[in-house]
């Protein structure tokens, strides 16, 4: 199978969309006694456009739709009708690999309406969709393992904004090997006040060991995902709650920020704050002792690695330029800056692994951007290019 992965580009995955609205039932009694409808003596019941009356609606993992539900509500003796309706763009072929830009995932949601329709004989209408939850992501290849960039993952999770915090981090143990394959964290707190639930979710992971039920990659790839999860919340951070007002400018403006606010600036102070101390520590440990300092400087930087857990420092190469900070001549600095080499690739090797050069490659597989699309070569099966399609109905053209 031959796969385009839209890798410049930040598109669209799950999503939970509400002010779905029931125009009417072909034929209720037959949802009622399929389990799809049900019929309750409840004080408020929904009322559909052509007057058709149901107490709930539930539909779930059908092969289409994620989840649709629907009901009634009676808030401050006002009768409030719902319906919420979850999208995946997972399929048979590539699971949720491919994920759709704004006017890709309009076409989905006309499968969905046409399947409604179909399938059981139910007619909504999507023109006023509003967004409650929304998952945006990058999806890249990776010149090496996804595995051989735990430590540089791991650096940019506890670098995260104090809002948001690494919750846990997912582990899959091979043969007593333990290996990470997800990242994740949220600004989610305890119970939402009000009982109103808004957070955002950072989930880094290995994309390749998540679809290999489903399709065999030959190359190691990485997913970068925001979940955006509440209407307000969305509406914050997207300037825009109806799925009609959404663009795919707006969701890459949001991508490119979110990766400079929470992984690129926060890397970046790092950077300068680490220095200083690697400075300060080579000082240190020179004035106690000029002959092992080196030595104990490497010692150090990896036991506070330990202790941390935390890489201090990503790469020797990273040090090497610090030295000329200490060493004044520049005949000395030579056989310094060799003699920690040296150390680092005898004892030391977790500074050999030019760490610092993957997290300049992931950074740049972050920021760049171009519509172009990548291929990826899979052993076989059908030319996969993706879909393309005006509104053809839902909503207004964006």
């Amino acid at each position: 199978m031959k796969l385009k992965i839209k890798e410049k580009t930040a598109l669209l995955d799950q999503m939970m969309f509400g002010n779905v609205q029931i125009v009417g039932f072909d034929d209720l009694k037959k949802l009622e006694k399929s389990g799809v409808v049900e019929q309750t003596t409840a004080k408020v019941k929904y009322i559909t456009a052509t007057g058709q009356e149901f107490t709930r609606l539930l539909i779930e993992r059908d092969g289409v739709i994620n989840r649709m539900i629907a009901g009634s509500k009676l808030i401050k003796g006002k009768r409030i009708d719902y319906c919420n309706l979850s999208v995946s763009v997972g399929n048979k072929e590539t699971g949720n690999l491919m994920c759709l830009t704004r006017d890709e995932y309009v076409r989905k949601l006309q499968k969905i309406e046409e399947h409604l329709k179909n399938q059981y004989g139910i007619h909504v209408d999507l023109s006023d969709i509003t967004m409650k939850e929304i998952e945006i992501n990058r999806t890249f290849k990776l010149n090496e393992d996804f595995e051989k960039y735990h430590r540089v993952i791991n650096l940019m999770m506890c670098n995260l904004p104090k809002n948001l915090k690494q919750q846990s981090e997912y582990k899959k143990v091979n043969d007593g090997i333990a290996t990470h394959e997800s990242y994740y964290a949220s600004s989610k707190t305890g119970k939402a006040k009000n009982k109103v639930t808004r957070y955002l979710e950072l989930k880094i992971y290995d994309k390749t060991k998540a679809v290999e039920k489903i399709i065999l990659l030959t190359d190691s790839f990485m997913r970068v995902e925001f979940r955006l999860v509440g209407a307000e919340k969305i509406k914050r951070s997207l300037k825009v709650s109806k799925f009609v007002d959404l663009t795919d400018a707006i969701i890459n403006d949001y991508f490119a920020k979110q990766t400079e606010n929470i992984i690129v600036q926060p890397f970046e102070k790092w950077k300068i704050q680490r220095d200083e101390e690697v400075v300060e520590l080579m000082k240190e440990w020179r004035s106690k002792d000029m002959k092992h300092w080196q030595t104990s400087v490497l010692r150090s930087l990896m036991n506070r690695e330990i202790t941390e857990k935390k890489a201090v420092l990503l790469d020797i190469k990273e040090l090497l330029p610090l030295v000329n900070r200490v060493i004044t001549k520049a005949n000395r600095r030579y056989d310094v800056k060799d003699n920690f080499v040296k150390q680092a690739e005898k004892i030391e090797t977790v500074f050999c692994n030019n760490d610092h050069l993957k997290m300049e490659e992931i950074i740049e597989k972050l920021t760049v951007t171009d519509t172009d699309s990548s291929g990826i070569s899979t052993d076989s099966g059908p030319d996969y290019t993706g879909i393309t399609s005006g509104i053809c109905g839902i909503g207004k053209s964006a």
